[in-house]
């Protein structure tokens, strides 16, 4: 059964109840009772594609949520076995870190701040070891997402694009 209210607020973004009116039939099945827009009503057939791009688009974003979510999350360093937070900030200054690595050759190491241990002295390779993890991480994280939305925009079964989970 389409859900016809989220296939018109797919086709058209913005319009209220004032535009139409979805119903119910005696057996259950909605319908659009009152259509209030200048332009025709929509086909079952537009309205059941509107209602799959739809769940697709919700699908790729609740995805794309939770991958971000889980890079943010942070890691844990295999060669050092600490753990690094890994939100916006710390990305950043990660990247800092590794630029003034890369430029100073005489910085031999670093101080940074674990999750689990607290602020750790890192040698400039066990460092750059680090921030190369920390983008194994993230990478291997999207690798996940790219997998999963090119499977969301493949389908076109409306139950395999709910079902399908982080």
């Amino acid at each position: 059964m389409v859900n016809i209210l989220l296939a018109l607020q797919y086709l058209f973004p913005g319009t209220t109840t004032r535009d139409y009116i979805v119903a119910l039939n005696a057996d259950g099945k909605p319908y659009i009772e009152q259509w209030n827009m200048p332009i025709p009503i929509p086909s079952d057939e537009e309205l059941m594609a509107a209602e799959l791009a739809a769940l697709k688009e919700k699908k790729i974003n609740e995805l794309n949520r939770k991958c971000n979510a889980e890079i943010l999350r942070g890691f844990t360093s295999a060669s050092t076995g600490h753990r690094f937070s890994f939100g916006q900030e710390d990305q950043a200054n990660l990247t800092q870190q590794m630029l003034l690595l890369l430029n100073d050759p005489n910085l031999s190491s670093v101080e940074w701040k674990t999750e689990d241990s607290g602020v750790q002295t890192f040698t400039r390779e066990q460092f750059l070891s680090i921030v190369k993890e920390a983008e194994a991480h993230k990478r291997s994280l999207m690798a996940q997402y790219w997998k999963k939305k090119a499977n969301v925009l493949e389908s076109s079964d409306r139950d395999t694009i709910k079902a399908m989970e982080w």
